[in-house]
């Protein structure tokens, strides 16, 4: 184990039964190529730690500010606003120490392999003989080295290994992590290429190139897609990318309805919410769009 290794993670979830088989524990890494519209993690954005503040906690009691070296927090219409590229220089975040409501928190903390290993092997008792580590983010194959050494170093240990992934990074990551990944999850947002890129900021090509790739290795492979209003949510466009995802060779297609857990992260990072007032979608729809990849 290279202990001099280290990526920043900004959560780790335990038993989580949604991203792989059985009970896993999900360790989310940070940075992603991508800026969808409807990301429900736009904390996970930015490779670099920095400092999150939930307005509701709030109490304006102004500590923060004058505590801050890099003046990087300043007051706005009763809510704290932080300027992210001031506060990346920052070293010690004292302004987390002294706020006295728990407002603020760390985004990301660098860890090693073996500091992972040690939150992950605490929960090695319940996953059973599927469940596993999951890496996922932001996108965890922009740490592909470090995913292949956390991944290596599991298996030793008898734990499976998945990764949740958007596929918009080279091919050299993806075949880096690949040959130690027993799971993968991989979303497929579009089959349009301007679409995409318009909702996404994203290169479709890279994806489905990795997608191919993935798919031909005989790995256990779930793709999914989330149902997004105006963007995808319609039969048409959900038939057109299951029969290229049929055609690529895909056997697990899932589709996962839009929400909007996230929004309130948006708010409190001061950012505009890409989807803005759209509705969540009705279920007779999300049933209609679901029966599609199950009738083909």
């Amino acid at each position: 184990m290279d202990k001099t290794m280290k990526a920043n993670v900004f959560n780790i979830q335990r038993n989580s039964i949604h991203d792989g088989p059985g009970i896993r524990t999900n360790v989310f890494f940070k940075g992603c190529p991508l800026r969808c519209r409807w990301c429900c993690n736009p904390e996970s954005w930015r490779t670099e730690s920095f400092v999150y503040s939930e307005n509701i906690k709030c109490i304006h009691c102004g500590k923060c500010v004058a505590a801050c070296k890099m003046q990087a927090i300043t007051t706005e219409n009763e809510k704290q606003v932080i300027n992210y590229e001031k506060c990346k220089e920052c070293t010690d975040k004292h302004c987390v120490q002294i706020c006295p409501s728990g407002a603020l928190s760390i985004m990301g903390k660098e860890m090693s392999v073996e500091d992972i290993w040690e939150e992950v092997k605490r929960d090695q008792i319940f996953y059973g003989k599927n469940g596993g580590i999951t890496a996922s983010g932001g996108e965890p194959l922009l740490h592909a080295k470090f995913i292949r050494e956390l991944f290596e170093y599991c298996h030793t240990h008898g734990i499976t290994t998945a990764i949740e992934t958007c596929l918009c990074v080279e091919k050299e990551k993806v075949h880096e992590v690949l040959e130690v990944t027993d799971y993968v999850l991989c979303d497929y947002k579009h089959w349009d290429k301007e679409k995409f890129y318009q909702w996404t900021g994203g290169n479709l090509d890279i994806i489905e190139e990795n997608l191919a790739d993935i798919l031909s290795s005989k790995k256990d492979v779930v793709v999914r897609t989330p149902l997004i209003p105006g963007f995808n949510a319609d039969r048409e466009t959900i038939q057109k990318m299951c029969r290229k995802l049929k055609d690529l060779g895909a056997e697990k297609i899932e589709l996962l309805p839009y929400h909007r857990l996230g929004k309130i992260k948006y708010e409190n990072m001061n950012m505009p919410y890409g989807m803005k007032d759209d509705k969540l979608l009705p279920e007779e729809l999300i049933r209609e769009l679901k029966s599609i990849p199950e009738s083909m």
